[in-house]
């Protein structure tokens, strides 16, 4: 199968309010680690989809081996996507870890995956929100993939500790892409805290007090 070289442009950032940016990992321009995208198999930059104070993305294409190892860029082949990232073979499925820094959260909207070559897959996606004892994970069911799908994510919604999706256990022949996410700044705004009915019918007490004050300066 023809697989071209890449020919488009870059990470996504879109500023979806005075407080929000959506982040869209699309693996293509500067996404590979020696910068441009210009072939094959080069490897995702692990600074790829950081926003300097508010978020880090972190890659592991290998759920085997020791240390963190890169995603891989892959031009044409996964099916509709263009500019797709994959893992290695026999890693047992890949992960990507989307952590807000202080005072950011960040919301899960989604993501694309399909197999290489036309090729049935059969492999999942799994999310779980970090950083806590009571973790949630929803496995997304994608068995026997043999087109592109997209996953929607939204139900992921407003984290600080982060999440981790995981791609399993098929990472090799399957790509993912257009990996789509929130990164908002927490509102550290207090909430009023109404006042208990003493306190109500205690002002309401001294306000009528000044009103009666004032009728009897009136009256002398």
């Amino acid at each position: 199968m023809y697989k071209a070289l890449i020919t488009s442009a870059t990470l996504l950032f879109a500023a979806s309010s005075a407080h929000a940016t959506s982040v869209t990992l699309t693996f293509d321009g500067d996404a590979c680690a020696d910068g441009l995208c210009n072939s094959n198999r080069e490897a995702i930059s692990q600074d790829y989809g950081d926003i300097d104070g508010e978020v880090e993305v972190t890659y592991d294409a290998s759920r085997v081996s020791d240390g963190l190892q890169p995603w891989i860029y892959w031009n044409l082949g996964y099916e509709e996507l263009v500019d797709a990232a994959y893992g290695n073979s026999g890693s047992q499925g890949g992960t990507l870890l989307i952590e807000p820094l202080d005072g950011f959260e960040v919301s899960l909207v989604k993501m694309d995956i399909a197999p290489y070559a036309d090729a049935p897959q059969t492999t999942g996606v799994t999310v779980t929100e970090v950083g806590g004892v009571e973790q949630t994970a929803l496995a997304v069911d994608l068995l026997s993939v043999i087109e592109s799908t997209e996953v929607d994510l939204s139900a992921f919604g407003p984290s600080t500790s982060g999440y981790l999706i995981t791609i399993a256990p098929e990472f090799f022949n399957t790509g993912v892409d257009n990996i789509m996410f929130d990164v908002s700044r927490v509102d550290t705004t207090p909430a009023p805290v109404p006042l208990p009915p003493s306190a109500l019918m205690m002002l309401a007490g001294v306000a009528g007090l000044g009103g009666l004050a004032r009728r009897r300066r009136r009256k002398g």
